[in-house]
């Protein structure tokens, strides 16, 4: 059930193995942006108890429930993607054409974990999962924040303090 879209972003949306999800369109290099994240933006507690699993967190008790195809994205414990300050979706790595593109819904970045003074936030338990994204490095349970060690620490995205 492809659905291709008449915006300029290389991803579609299809059925993946755990339902449906996002798509690259053609193979795609580090750092390309393959979707945006549009919608309302609300604090937590006014979040649509239906949405609650779909929404983002884009800054401190500001969430955005997505109107636009990210709304689809699924999770993984090693995500290909990760969402910007400017709320593109971009990606991690390089991914190949047909491969489904994911993203980490529990993930702190080490600067706002360093922030709080190296604690984490609380979770909220509406919000937690069984995992199936079957990757090494699989948590099995979505029920915490993390924050992910990045495979390379001089990369670019790691910024301490």
């Amino acid at each position: 059930m492809k659905t291709m879209k008449t915006t300029a972003y290389p991803s579609y949306l299809d059925r993946t193995p755990i339902g449906q999800g996002l798509v690259a369109a053609e193979t795609l290099e580090e750092g390309a942006t393959v979707e945006h994240l549009e919608g309302r933006v609300v604090p937590y507690n006014r979040i649509p108890e239906a949405d609650i699993r779909n929404a983002f967190e884009i800054d401190d008790d500001k969430w955005m429930v997505p109107q636009s195809d990210p709304r689809y994205m699924n999770h993984s414990c090693d995500p290909n993607c990760s969402i910007s300050g400017k709320l593109d979706v971009v990606t991690l790595r390089k991914v190949l054409k047909g491969e489904e593109l994911t993203i980490m819904y529990n993930d702190v970045t080490i600067e706002k974990y360093m922030s709080r003074g190296s604690t984490l936030p609380k979770w909220d338990d509406r919000r937690s999962f069984d995992c199936r994204c079957g990757t090494p490095k699989c948590i099995g349970r979505v029920d915490r924040y993390v924050v992910p060690v990045p495979s390379n620490p001089n990369s670019n995205g790691v910024r301490m303090g």
